[in-house]
């Protein structure tokens, strides 16, 4: 977590720039990023590669997730990249 928020810290007043931030992970981080200044979060309990099937990704500035570790999330991620 420690290496997280200084990646965040160091990255926060670029990202405020950019706008919206997109957080399809559950956990406490809309609360970090609030205290790092950032207002405007999606942050929803949702299947995200169901709204990408959809093509119902609210739109962001930012997609900030964890690192894909089980089954079809590493491929999806990878192609959601590429295509986005």
């Amino acid at each position: 977590m420690c290496i997280y928020i200084n990646i965040l810290t160091r990255t926060a007043k670029l990202f405020r720039m950019l706008g919206t931030v997109h957080v399809p992970i559950l956990g406490a981080v809309v609360r970090h990023l609030a205290t790092l200044g950032f207002t405007n979060v999606i942050h929803e309990n949702v299947d995200f590669w169901a709204l990408v099937k959809t093509k119902k990704v609210p739109s962001y500035d930012v997609l900030l997730t964890n690192p894909p570790f089980s089954g079809d999330h590493k491929v999806c991620s990878v192609i959601f990249l590429c295509v986005a």
